[in-house]
């Protein structure tokens, strides 16, 4: 994060640097809490309605067939992406590796 704060003084520098990593942090502290919050729910739900399901293994099998999903949409769209994709990027760089080269 301190990419951005390069071109300041070093006051404001300091204060960016600062800042960029409190913001870095309360975000990794939210999410850490509402994952927290949701797995509490899940354990609520879990122990109160025990006819809701069979095994609590379901709730893992749900999440690992959407993880799958996500993994088998997500990776060729970033593969085959225009301009800012995988492949695209290795073109660039075998390219110029030769230009280099020559």
């Amino acid at each position: 994060g301190g990419i951005f704060c390069t071109s300041l003084p070093r006051p404001a520098k300091a204060v960016c640097l600062t800042s960029i990593t409190c913001v870095r942090r309360s975000c990794l502290a939210l999410s850490l809490l509402a994952s927290a919050i949701v797995l509490g729910i899940s354990g609520l739900v879990l122990f109160v309605d025990d006819g809701a399901l069979e095994h609590p293994g379901q709730l893992v099998e749900f999440f690992w067939i959407s993880r799958l999903q996500s993994y088998a949409m997500w990776f060729p769209i970033y593969f085959f992406l225009p301009c800012v994709g995988f492949l695209h990027v290795w073109y660039m760089e075998k390219d110029a590796v030769r230009a280099s080269s020559n």
